[in-house]
């Protein structure tokens, strides 16, 4: 198996193209991500990439390091290089909530979402740690 790092994607500094092991990278199919930094350590690309096999979707699931000012970034540019929509963990919780263009209640009540998707007015976040 991979060291963490080695699967660890990242968005380039253009925000055209992701890297991974720090080198240029494009995803085989769409894909949804667990979004923090660091995120290296996270078992979320493990457990939640096998339940999609299970379920038989055809989407893989990769952690995103990324700092919290790159965040809007990751907004524009991430659904047009393959990201479906993201968990996010701490400590970017509260910066993606106010990137988003709605929120649920939840997500209000938190001031934090730590589940985001694309819709056709951008991000809507989701609080379900609550």
């Amino acid at each position: 198996m991979p060291a963490p790092e080695a699967r660890v994607l990242r968005l380039a500094p253009d925000a055209a193209s992701w890297l991974r092991g720090g080198l240029p990278w494009t995803p085989p199919r769409p894909f949804y991500a667990v979004v923090g930094d660091p995120v290296g350590h996270s078992l979320s690309p493990r457990f939640q990439g096998a339940a999609l096999r299970a379920a038989g979707l055809e989407f893989d699931y990769h952690a995103v390091e990324i700092e919290a000012r790159r965040l809007d970034a990751l907004r524009d540019r991430g659904r047009e290089l393959g990201l479906r929509g993201l968990n996010v963990t701490a400590p970017h919780k509260s910066a993606a909530a106010a990137l988003c263009a709605r929120l649920t209640d939840d997500a209000v009540a938190a001031a934090a979402v730590n589940t985001v998707r694309w819709d056709a007015g951008g991000w809507e976040g989701h609080d379900n740690d609550v």
